[in-house]
């Protein structure tokens, strides 16, 4: 009988789904591992940002072109300790968009490479609230809102990002 060997190190090495795929293969045997590599929760429902690992956003950013990185780096600048916030003005700036338009194809760009890193297929960065919103009905756009990243990811991102607290703008 042939054997191998899997310590801590080369599931580190792996990407979050290929260690999920593993982990799952092996459940029995490696339960304490299991545990140690636990997939934090997430409910599509709860209007919080998927929960980045640390690796994902690295992952993330490094897929990303140069205007994704920048609209990124607005939630990273501005982010309060429990989310990081764009808003609409900022983020079109960062985008080099000229519409709200122009600014939903690059983050929607932003969602299917992050939808990819992670393998979850319902994940998602961005949230808001529709509240904040306002729309011009003469031109069929908004004109002022904001959006945001909540939670762990916001802290991968910005770690990811290499922007630390004195970067804030708030």
């Amino acid at each position: 009988m042939t054997g191998f060997y899997i310590d801590e190190s080369h599931l580190e090495q792996l990407s979050p789904g290929a260690r999920r795929e593993l982990l799952d293969l092996f459940f029995d045997e490696v339960s304490e591992l299991r545990e140690k590599f636990k997939d934090v929760g997430w409910d599509p429902e709860a209007n919080v940002s998927y929960p980045l690992s640390h690796e994902e956003a690295i992952s993330l950013i490094r897929t990303l072109n140069d205007r994704g990185r920048k609209i990124l780096r607005v939630f990273a600048r501005n982010f309060d300790g429990e989310v990081g916030h764009g808003e609409l003005a900022a983020l079109l700036e960062a985008g080099e968009g000229k519409s709200y338009d122009d600014l939903g194809e690059e983050m929607s760009k932003i969602t299917k490479r992050a939808r990819g890193i992670v393998q979850n297929s319902h994940a998602w960065l961005f949230n808001w609230r529709s509240k904040d919103w306002v729309w011009d009905d003469v031109n069929q756009t908004y004109t002022a809102g904001s959006f945001y990243i909540s939670g762990p990811s916001m802290v991968a991102l910005r770690e990811a990002l290499g922007v630390r607290a004195e970067d804030a703008e708030s």
